[in-house]
């Protein structure tokens, strides 16, 4: 039986949900929660995305479910993830799996040049693994006959992009934990 300990096994972690019986769909409420409820130097970590630069949520990418990218284009989760920052939290959020150029002026406007609007969010896209999913081995042509779909650290083709993007989280062969 394969044992993972992950990165940080005495690490604790607590959960806001975004959604409650009383307020209904209240993300920036979840966010400010988690920093009232936490300290200086925690992580709040926004597994969430929203309909990005007013696109509906139909998508148009391959894999992709809907046009998808950051929750803090929603400018309440912009404004608190501001606050969590500022109040000295990390704040890593993902992009979202949309398939949509941030930096597309026609799409998104200025809404994610960090010269006129940066929330300090650590912004993480899905990349390739270069693994074969099913073993060890390395899939470096990315043809994904191995389990594997594509090489190392590449942007995954159902992933949001753009340079609000700091960096690239594995977006395949992810082993997860079980309570």
């Amino acid at each position: 039986m394969n044992q993972i300990k992950g990165i940080s096994p005495e690490a604790t972690t607590r959960l806001v949900p975004e959604y409650t019986t009383l307020l209904g769909n209240a993300r920036a409420n979840a966010i400010l929660l988690a920093a009232a409820n936490g300290k200086p130097g925690d992580v709040i970590l926004l597994e969430m995305q929203a309909s990005a630069c007013g696109l509906d949520d139909h998508g148009t990418g391959s894999g992709s479910s809907g046009n998808y990218g950051p929750a803090e284009d929603d400018l309440t989760v912009y404004e608190a993830t501001k606050v969590a920052v500022a109040n000295g939290f990390v704040v890593v959020a993902a992009v979202g799996n949309g398939n949509v150029n941030l930096d597309d002026d026609d799409t998104c406007g200025e809404k994610y040049n960090r010269v006129l609007r940066d929330s300090g969010a650590i912004v993480v896209g899905a990349g390739g693994s270069g693994l074969d999913c099913n073993g060890n081995n390395d899939d470096t042509d990315g043809d994904s006959d191995s389990g594997g779909s594509h090489e190392a650290r590449a942007r995954l083709e159902f992933s949001t992009y753009g340079s609000r993007v700091d960096v690239q989280g594995w977006g395949e062969c992810i082993a997860t934990m079980e309570n």
